[in-house]
Formats: structure tokens, sequence, C-alpha cells
């Protein structure tokens, strides 16, 4: 039901839980192998910084540009996230519920990273942006094509796919496109490379309350 190609698992359902959860396990070893660098206090913080979103972090987003990121998944790696942040500053849920301190607190005083949501969008935005520039016979562009339809769907909660997660994330980054809008209307946008340029920074200064 689960077989793994190019390092990434694909199951039968189409879904990325589980992908993501042997990913996290990945990552949460790797933390465990490094206490000894990110526990010590003599460790400069902006060193332990670096080296989290070198090891850990790439390690469990790696293949998020092709994730369809349901709420659970969402869930699952924001859990991730801000349980390792506060395990290296040496933050303990006691501190959290008595000081009050907040998920975008212990961010910032972790060298102010970014939310693991933001980090996956802007990965997946800049692999949009590189189909924009592709032959449209190539594989990736024809793949997400098949993917951009508006076909009826069936009754109650349809599962989230590929076209919904990108679709979202364009709407992020362009209030005024409609969920709904055909590829037609979002592609020229990321083909004007300088215009382009300019939404993502100013979108990512925000990420990182910097404007």
């Amino acid at each position: 039901k689960k077989f793994k190609y190019l390092g990434a698992y694909i199951s039968h359902d189409l879904k990325d839980d589980f992908e993501v959860n042997t990913r996290i396990t990945k990552a949460t070893a790797q933390l465990g192998a490094l206490k000894y660098f990110f526990r010590p206090p003599q460790v400069e913080l902006e060193t332990k910084f670096m080296i989290y979103m070198a090891i850990p972090l790439n390690t469990v987003l790696w293949g998020c540009e092709s994730w369809a990121v349901s709420a659970n998944i969402n869930r699952k790696l924001l859990a991730f996230h801000h349980k390792n942040i506060r395990w290296i500053l040496n933050i303990n849920m006691y501190q959290v519920q008595h000081d009050k301190i907040t998920n975008k607190q212990v961010r910032q005083r972790f060298c102010n990273i970014p939310n693991i949501d933001d980090i996956i969008m802007k990965r997946q935005l800049k692999w949009l942006e590189k189909i924009s520039h592709m032959n449209p016979a190539t594989k990736p562009p024809r793949m997400l094509i098949a993917a951009w339809h508006n076909h009826p769907r069936n009754q109650g909660q349809p599962q989230i796919s590929y076209r919904n997660t990108y679709a979202h994330i364009l709407q992020t980054m362009i209030p005024s496109l409609s969920k709904e809008a055909p590829l037609n209307d979002w592609l020229p946008i990321m083909t004007d490379k300088p215009r382009w340029t300019t939404m993502m920074n100013n979108w990512w200064k925000k990420c990182l309350n910097i404007l």
C-alpha cells in the first residue's frame, strides 16, 4: 500500500500523512542525536538556528513542494516546529502556561524564525514559479494542468488535492485571485519576474514581521 520513490513515500490513498509522519520521525531522531549541540547554553543561539534550519527542518520538509497540505498535516508540522524550538530554548510547558508564552513569542526568541507553514508556502511558490518558466510539454507543467480542473465533485468534504494547496497559497499572495481561477490568470503574473519577485519579498517580510 506504500512504496518509496526518489526518497518520498507514495501511499495508495494519495495522501501525504504517512510521508509527513515518517519525516517527522527522522527529524526528531536527528534532534536527539544533536542534543549535546542544541542544549548547552555555551553554543550561540544563531548557530543553533542555522543548524536547525539546515538539518532537522530541511529533513522534515524535504519534498514539501508537492504535498497536498491538509489541516491534519498542518497541525502535526506546527506542533513539531514549536515543540522543538521550545526544547532548544529550554522552555518547558509549565513556563508556557505560567508566563503565558505564545508560539509567536517562542519563534521571536529563536532568531525570529518563520512559522513552518510560511516556509512550506515559500518553497511551493518557488516551485510554481519554476514550473511557470518550463516548457508546457514537459511533465511538471502537464501534471499541474491535469490537476487544475473544475469538474463537479462528490457531495461531502472532498479530499484535499495538489490543486487545493496551490490555489490557497496563490490566493494568499494575490487576494484578488479567486481559488477557482484558471491557470491562465496567474501564470502570466509568475512569468513577470520583477513583479513576482517584489510580491514574494513583500510577503516574506510580513511573515518575518519586519515591515
